[in-house]
């Protein structure tokens, strides 16, 4: 809680990635969710978990909440999601880069990431330059 019992975030949008399944990710979009925060939920094929931790975050009470699909490592569908987030809840103030990948077998014989896959950057790339204090 941030100061005079006020939620630490209250009046911010946070978008988490990797937040559909019931782990790191949707545990952080829940504990934001707790401190005030609106969150937009990023997910690649697990549409059902999503919505539920959406619904789960609006019941709280005070919080928006929005799921929506899109494969980080792909350029074109995260300018698709981020310019779907800032219609639907505006821009985020806050990002948390939880989607992983998973690379099986020798890690000496894995192909080199392609450029431009930096998840993180991606995301931040259609956030807009920070605007200061609110």
């Amino acid at each position: 809680m941030g100061g005079a019992g006020v939620p630490l975030l209250d009046g911010m949008l946070s978008l988490v990635t990797g937040a559909s399944r019931g782990g790191i990710g949707r545990a952080v979009a829940l504990r934001l969710a707790s401190e005030g925060s609106d969150v937009a939920l990023i997910y690649r094929e697990d549409h059902v978990d999503a919505e539920s931790t959406a619904r789960e975050i609006e019941a709280m009470g005070g919080c928006r909440a929005v799921a929506v699909r899109c494969d980080v490592s792909e350029p074109e569908d995260v300018a698709r999601a981020c310019s779907q987030i800032r219609v639907e809840v505006g821009w985020p103030d806050v990002v948390v880069n939880n989607a992983g990948v998973m690379l099986n077998g020798d890690i000496m014989e894995q192909p080199p990431q392609r450029p431009g896959r930096d998840d993180a950057h991606q995301c931040l790339q259609h956030s807009p330059p920070h605007q200061g204090p609110r």
